[in-house]
């Protein structure tokens, strides 16, 4: 139980920082993962686990492996070599 906490914890810290920055972000950006992660990770602090500790800290990495890769999307978006490609592969870069 150690270790999830040494996991969970700082993870749901960022996680809930992260939902303070998206006012500046279209909705369209921001994952739906970003919210529920949070709210599996306090579930998991608080022992209140529905499916068991183990499934719970399964889901709680994957929403948060959704999340990052929703950040590594849009950071692709301020990226002007990925935009090249993208028009030049597929004639459209939406910035």
């Amino acid at each position: 139980m150690r270790y999830v906490t040494d996991v969970v914890a700082p993870a749901v810290e960022r996680l809930e920082r992260a939902s303070g920055m998206t006012g500046s972000i279209p909705d369209d950006l921001i994952p739906e993962e970003l919210a529920s992660a949070a709210e599996l990770g306090k579930r998991i602090l608080a022992g209140e686990c529905d499916e068991g500790l183990g499934r719970s800290f399964f889901d709680f990495i994957c929403q948060c492996s959704a999340v990052r890769n929703s950040v590594d999307m849009v950071a692709l978006r301020f990226d002007d070599r990925y935009m090249r490609i993208l028009f030049e592969t597929e004639g459209v870069a939406c910035y």
